[in-house]
């Protein structure tokens, strides 16, 4: 079974927000070819059979074709997917059962996202294609055949946004701000490699800290009034 974990190596902090595969209405071609393998055979099984192991082994070999097609179809449909996430739009393109390309691009270099429905059965069944154009040479990113594609490219576009936003005040930021985000992700790391008797000490120290100061600021909070009223 394909999982996109094995494709795809989540950076800190990003986040999957959608996964996108063409619609199923694509694998009707398929479906319906494997169909055809399958339940024909049962029309002519008395004229096969009557060939004796030559029509069976026919009989089997066309329902095997039809069941092979159908579960690459399907596998086919499964790992061809758009991956957006809060940092980046990854494209997995698999073409076949051992061809596979993967491309990718940053919020930062993408320049426009555009999308397109056309033909009759793309209108019936709400279907269409996604462009995202690149800055540079960054691969040209196309997701084909995706349901609502005016829905992928509003999400594509709203990610991309908050993108630029975060972006800006992560370099509006002061460097103490930065130097503590650093600080508490070391923290952090090193909390993982320590037992847990030393992370309940570490939490039960943190708690009478925060209690402390807490109690000061109540503390203080009361004497203000006191010093008004004289």
């Amino acid at each position: 079974m394909f999982r996109i974990e094995s494709i795809i190596q989540l950076k800190e902090e990003e986040n999957i927000e959608a996964q996108v595969r063409r619609h199923l209405a694509s694998l009707i071609p398929a479906l319906f070819i494997s169909m055809l393998f399958i339940v024909v055979p049962f029309f002519f099984l008395f004229p096969l059979f009557s060939y004796g192991l030559a029509g069976v082994i026919i009989f089997g070999a066309s329902v095997m074709i039809g069941i092979i097609w159908v579960i690459r179809a399907l596998y086919l449909w499964n790992a061809d997917v758009l991956v957006v996430t809060n940092m980046r739009i990854v494209d997995v393109d698999q073409r076949g059962l051992l061809s596979r390309q993967v491309s990718e691009a940053s919020y930062d270099v993408i320049q426009d996202v555009s999308w397109k429905r056309e033909g009759f059965w793309q209108t019936i069944f709400r279907m269409g294609s996604v462009s995202v154009q690149t800055a540079g040479t960054a691969a040209k990113i196309e997701a084909n055949q995706v349901p609502h594609p005016a829905k992928l490219h509003e999400i594509i576009n709203d990610e991309r946004l908050k993108y630029k936003e975060e972006a800006k005040e992560t370099q509006k930021a002061t460097p103490k701000n930065k130097d503590r985000r650093a600080r508490l992700r070391r923290i952090a790391e090193l909390l993982e490699e320590v037992g847990d008797s030393a992370v309940a000490e570490i939490e039960s120290v943190l708690e009478r800290k925060v209690k402390h100061q807490s109690m000061k600021k109540i503390f203080a909070d009361q004497e203000k009034p006191s010093e008004e009223e004289e």
